[in-house]
């Protein structure tokens, strides 16, 4: 896509986002119960995939046991966030934390050129300007 097409939807994008801050702003218990539903819709298929991926990674992992049990917690309190809206809406920044918490870590990359971990990077770090 080029720049011009790239600009345009990300103006759309942003009037559609700020669109939905207001109705959620004006209508508070729906958004409630929307972020419960997306949440546990979100929750429901990194569940699956981690489980899939132990199932084809168990043999090469160290502990891989773990991604398994990550994997069937999250299906389960997925499930709790789709089945039962009340307690969802109760239990819902709890249940965030789960949910970001774990891939906040995942996201920790090496910079680029470097190839040993962060802690022993031989690369000289640069000065902010």
């Amino acid at each position: 896509m080029t720049s011009r097409t790239m600009r345009i939807l990300n103006i759309i994008s942003g009037i559609l986002l700020i669109a939905a801050g207001i109705y959620c702003l004006c209508n508070q218990d729906v958004a409630a119960m929307s972020a419960g539903i997306i949440l546990g819709l979100f929750m429901l298929a990194s569940g699956v995939v981690m489980i899939v991926i132990y199932s084809g990674t168990r043999r090469f992992i160290l502990g891989a046991g773990w991604l398994l049990l990550d994997g069937i917690i999250t299906v389960i309190f997925s499930l709790f966030l789709l089945t039962n809206q009340w307690l969802s809406m109760m239990s819902l920044p709890f249940l965030s934390a789960w949910a970001i918490a774990p891939r906040a870590q995942q996201m920790h990359r090496v910079p680029s050129g470097c190839t040993e971990t962060l802690s022993t990077c031989s690369r000289p770090r640069q000065r902010a300007r």
